[in-house]
């Protein structure tokens, strides 16, 4: 093998190799997005009880960051039990607009597929809808 072919080879190579891992990033970039739109369309990116949930994990976080005292916890628990219902409603309010964005950007991401990928796009979409209700059944 001549050395200008070697260099050729390995080229492609290293070309193949970056040809993977973007393909790999961009699989997981859009698995990541797609799960983020069924939620949202779903109205379970933030359910009911997520307020809680975030509430919890935001007192958890101050008092690691913080030291917070036993009192300070409580008070910080009040302070948002008192704002999570006003949350809620905006929460509430908000979903008709974002799950009519979502549908719009899945109809763009569809039209930017082939026909042949389209199928497989709804049923990953499916697929990622079926799991998400596994999940929130299961709370």
């Amino acid at each position: 093998m001549s050395p200008s072919e070697s260099g050729r080879r390995r080229k492609n190579t290293l070309v193949a190799i970056a040809l993977l891992v973007a393909t790999f990033a961009a699989g997981a970039l859009s698995g990541i997005v797609a799960d983020r739109l069924v939620l949202f369309r779903q109205q379970r990116l933030l359910p009911k009880y997520g307020m809680r949930v975030v509430s919890s994990r935001v007192v958890d976080r101050l008092d690691r960051e913080l030291r917070l005292s036993a009192d300070q916890r409580r008070e910080i628990e009040a302070i948002l039990e008192r704002h999570q219902a006003a949350i809620e409603d905006v929460w509430s309010a908000m979903q008709p607009s974002v799950r009519r964005q979502i549908e719009a950007a899945n109809r763009e991401i569809e039209a930017t597929l082939t026909e042949g990928q389209r199928p497989r796009y709804r049923e990953l979409r499916q697929r990622w809808e079926r799991r998400t209700q596994r999940l929130f059944r299961e709370r």
